[in-house]
């Protein structure tokens, strides 16, 4: 077995595991531990040189309908894995506590609350560690149905607004495997090096439907404009610590897949080679503005909340623009600041939710006109809220500031 095998083993033996004991007192101990040695097994194989400048592969793969699906781990692949592993075990960690006593008082399923955390880890990670496209639909969907998942938790309400995203995600996954299909008429394999191999001699009019189809799919996970108005509602309306987990990587499963088919496969230079009819702009430049657009709206309709977590929720969705603004400039900075941002931003997306939470558990409310005054009651929450508003804004010192400025940085270098 190689250290891919025993990190996706670990990860597929706590989602059994939480289904056995989940409802224990001690379930989000036991959960903590077992995202902790997820962690360590994902350390190791970066001390292994895996991960890192080198790619280590699944020694699993099988044949379906004469195509062969593998799995693999390289350095983008690592990098995701480490924040999802993260963000599951802080959030483990939370509900090991009151909270979770409070929830299982109001009705509240702990088996099944751990069971679907665990679920999307290990859906987060099969769907980093594609090593084809036809694996990567495979984790895809199996991301997609254990966000419903965790996101139905929180009754009614949620229920409603989980239904709004599987619609949505719905027609994301047909637009990918219309992606796929085209792919394979195309290439005539699903392997990621046939279609990169490929890219350069495809013709603009089959470009064009790629840059489409994937966008549109690839983007409806990521809630880019004008796929964004399923998330604000699904996130917030989340279970606790639910809700920052998502907000902390979900989403960023779509600037994963956009990384790895729209700029590794086809290739940056092949979007900027197609100009949009009409116009002065590239495919690249296309997308970069839906970007921008993406980091202007959402945040202005931040402004206009009085809940706190759909708040956070609406600038989560903005933050996301600048990860993809960042990774689309493509040279030196602009990635290192797109990819440093998707750190950053679970950071302090998660610590802020959880800052929430606590404040929902202690007042019954996250009306933000109703609460004031909680410094004196909470300092530890007032401190950890404040650090994490500072980098939400983008200011110095906190880490925010300098993702952002990376990225600023880098578009005034490339005009």
């Amino acid at each position: 077995m190689t250290p891919l095998d025993h990190l996706l083993l670990l990860s597929a033996l706590t989602v059994v595991v939480m289904l056995v004991i989940g409802n224990r007192q001690t379930a989000g101990w036991n959960a903590t531990v077992l995202y902790a040695a997820q962690g360590v097994a994902l350390l190791l194989m970066s001390g292994l040189g895996y991960g890192t400048t080198e790619v280590v592969d699944s020694s699993v793969s099988f044949q379906v309908l004469d195509q062969q699906l593998h799995w693999r781990f390289d350095a983008l692949s690592w990098f995701f894995a480490l924040i999802t592993i993260g963000a599951a075990l802080l959030s483990s960690w939370f509900s090991a506590g009151e909270w979770a006593q409070a929830y299982r008082r109001h009705g509240g399923s702990l088996r099944v609350f751990h069971f679907a955390l665990a679920l999307n880890v290990f859906s987060m990670l099969v769907l980093l560690a594609s090593g084809d496209l036809l694996s990567l639909f495979i984790g895809w969907e199996l991301v997609s149905w254990a966000s419903f998942l965790i996101m139905a938790l929180g009754g009614a309400t949620a229920t409603r607004y989980a239904m709004r995203y599987l619609t949505y995600a719905f027609a994301g996954a047909m637009a990918v495997l219309g992606g796929l299909a085209l792919v394979y008429s195309l290439v005539g394999s699903f392997e990621f090096q046939a279609l990169k191999a490929a890219a350069p001699t495809l013709d603009r009019t089959s470009l064009w439907l790629l840059f489409a189809l994937f966008g549109a799919g690839f983007g409806v996970k990521m809630a880019l404009l004008p796929f964004h108005l399923w998330q604000a509602k699904a996130y917030a309306e989340t279970p606790g610590p639910g809700a920052s987990f998502l907000g902390a990587i979900s989403s960023r499963m779509g600037l994963f897949a956009i990384a790895i088919v729209l700029v590794q496969l086809i290739g940056i230079a092949r979007l900027v080679d197609m100009p949009v009819p009409f116009s002065f702009l590239s495919a690249r430049d296309l997308l970069a503005w839906i970007a921008v657009f993406t980091i202007i709206f959402p945040t202005f309709t931040a402004l206009r909340q009085h809940d706190a977590r759909r708040l956070l929720a609406w600038h989560g969705i903005g933050q996301g623009g600048y990860m993809l603004l960042g990774i689309l400039i493509a040279d030196d900075l602009g990635s290192a600041g797109g990819l440093m941002h998707v750190f950053n931003h679970a950071t302090y997306q998660a610590m802020l939710f959880m800052s929430v939470v606590a404040v929902i558990h202690r007042t019954g409310t996250s009306d933000l006109n109703q609460l004031g005054g909680l410094v004196a009651r909470m300092p530890l929450s007032f401190v950890a809220m404040l650090i994490g508003i500072i980098g939400l804004a983008g200011l110095p010192p906190m880490n925010g500031f300098v993702s952002k400025w990376l990225i600023y940085r880098s578009l005034i270098l490339e005009g």
